[in-house]
């Protein structure tokens, strides 16, 4: 709803009592609560909660119907939990939210920002995604990261400043590939996640978690053309409110293809190929309810 003054006024002042709630308990009950949170959403949301199960029956047909069922609540407590942390952490100065994190991989970035200056960051929608961005933006600087607005826009101001509280800044996703490549090229960083559904005309058909699936090309297109690599890392939780950033190798355009769609497809798949290892590592960090491969298209 665009065009809604009075839903997006009471939209406003519910998210604002739930922030004041959250922030009024220590930040290691966040997770307690948002997991609760998101339990009551799988028993209430029965369309996104049968959008789980057939996702992960697409996904992961092997599985037991009783563990499909366990892995799509687990899902939901994992984005209610992630949703209520990404609130809680606003409380923390720059320093004590850093000690909240223990890093795996950093050199990698160390070294990319010395000798290459400009890269992409990537992720899936998996464990703690939002919160993973904050320490880039606190230790590199120039970073910024690509994200839908909300259709509220009072709400969107609110998000919009929460998320940028550790340094990065948002771009949203009309006219973004522009100013992602520019940003880049002077040596900037961009984040973008492209494991969610897209429309077939803007997209790419490639193989994730062993089915096709319509996924935006635009990272591969753009590392492609600045020769930046990509950067996948993870963020998941720790005990104690704590969290483990892990980062991988960079994802060079290399060993492509010559045909540019071609080349897009394969980079594709490789980026994909890194959120398919975390899925598999840990399935009920992943968010199934979106509609990742969708039933109308065929053998997708």
């Amino acid at each position: 709803m665009k065009d809604a003054p009075l839903a997006h006024s009471l939209e406003l002042e519910l998210f604002r009592a739930l922030r004041r709630a959250i922030l009024a308990r220590p930040h290691a009950d966040a997770r307690r609560f948002g997991a609760r949170f998101g339990r009551l959403g799988h028993r209430l949301v029965g369309v996104a909660r049968r959008r789980a199960e057939e996702s992960l029956e697409q996904a992961l047909p092997d599985l037991a119907p009783r563990r499909r069922r366990r892995l799509a609540r687990a899902s939901f407590e994992s984005f209610g939990a992630h949703l209520f942390e990404a609130i809680s952490v606003g409380r923390f100065s720059p320093d004590a939210l850093l000690d909240l994190y223990d890093l795996e991989g950093w050199e990698i970035v160390d070294e990319l920002a010395r000798t290459r200056g400009g890269f992409f960051l990537h992720t899936g929608h998996y464990g703690c995604f939002e919160l993973g961005l904050h320490p880039f933006g606190l230790l590199l600087g120039d970073v910024h990261a690509v994200a839908r607005p909300a259709d509220n826009p009072h709400l969107e101001v609110e998000m919009r400043l929460q998320r940028e509280r550790f340094g990065a800044r948002m771009l949203g996703k009309i006219g973004a590939a522009h100013r992602m490549l520019n940003l880049v090229r002077r040596g900037g960083r961009v984040a973008i996640i492209i494991d969610q559904h897209i429309r077939p005309a803007a997209a790419v058909r490639v193989p994730f978690l062993g089915r096709l699936a319509w996924t935006s090309p635009v990272l591969a297109m753009l590392s492609i053309r600045t020769g930046a690599p990509v950067v996948h890392f993870t963020c998941t939780p720790r005990p104690g409110g704590r969290y483990r950033l892990a980062i991988r190798p960079p994802l060079w355009p290399e060993d492509l293809p010559s045909d540019r769609a071609a080349a897009e497809a394969v980079l594709t798949t490789r980026i994909l190929d890194r959120v398919a290892d975390d899925v598999h590592a840990a399935p009920e960090l992943w968010m199934w309810m979106s509609r990742r491969w969708r039933p109308y298209l065929r053998g997708s």
